[in-house]
C-alpha cells in the first residue's frame, strides 16, 4: 500500500485543483465528515440522530439460548424488518455468513439498528461460544448496556456464567431475560 499526498497545483488560492482522481475523492469524503459536509447529517437519506440518542446494545449469554432470536424479535417489534429472520432456516439478519448458516450459530458479532421513540438502538448479537469469547469482548467495549439471555430450562450453562463475568467486567448496566419459557419442564 503506498500512502498518497493531495498537493495542490496550478489553482487559483480559494479553489486549489487536486493532482489526481485519487485526491479529489480523498478531498470529497474529508468534506462529507466534517462538520459543515452536507452529508454530516445524512444517513442513507435519512436524517442522522444526534449522538445522545443513540444506544449500543449487545445481547450476550450461552450458544442457542435465543440471542440472535431474541435481537430479530426486536427489530421486527421496531418496525425495521418485515418478517422475522429464522436461524434454523438460514434467514437471521444477523447470522449472515454462509458457515453461521450452516452451523446455526453466531460466529461474529452482528449489528443491525432500530429506532425506538426517537432513539437510534444499534443491536449487537454477540456469539455465545466460549471459543469467540473476543467478540463478547468487543462488543462489550462499544456497549452503553448488555443483555443476558438465560435458558428457562434450570441450570446456568458455563458461557453465560463467562459472558456475564465479561459484562461486570465492562462495567455496563446489564438486564438478563429468560427465555424459552414455553418450553417443557422450564
Amino acid at each position: 500500500v503506498t500512502a498518497t499526498t493531495c498537493v495542490p497545483h496550478a489553482g487559483s488560492a480559494s479553489r486549489p485543483r487536486m493532482n489526481s482522481e485519487r485526491c479529489r475523492n480523498a478531498a470529497r469524503t474529508a468534506q462529507m465528515y466534517t462538520a459543515r459536509g452536507p452529508a454530516a447529517t445524512r444517513y442513507h437519506g435519512r436524517p442522522m440522530p444526534a449522538p445522545e440518542r443513540i444506544r449500543n446494545v449487545v445481547v450476550v449469554g450461552h450458544s442457542h439460548d435465543g440471542k440472535t432470536t431474541l435481537c430479530e424479535a426486536l427489530l421486527h417489534t421496531a418496525g425495521s424488518t418485515q418478517r422475522m429472520g429464522s436461524t434454523d432456516q438460514g434467514t437471521s439478519i444477523f447470522d449472515y455468513e454462509p458457515e453461521e448458516q450452516r452451523r446455526s450459530i453466531s460466529i461474529n458479532a452482528a449489528v443491525a439498528h432500530a429506532e425506538w421513540n426517537g432513539t437510534r438502538v444499534n443491536i449487537i448479537d454477540a456469539p455465545g461460544f466460549q471459543d469467540f469469547a473476543g467478540e463478547v469482548a468487543q462488543s462489550l467495549a462499544a456497549a452503553d448496556a448488555a443483555v443476558l439471555v438465560l435458558s428457562a430450562n434450570g441450570t446456568v450453562p458455563v458461557g453465560a456464567e463467562l459472558a456475564w463475568e465479561l459484562v461486570r467486567a465492562a462495567e455496563v448496566p446489564a438486564i438478563v431475560v429468560v427465555n424459552k419459557m414455553d418450553k417443557e419442564n422450564a
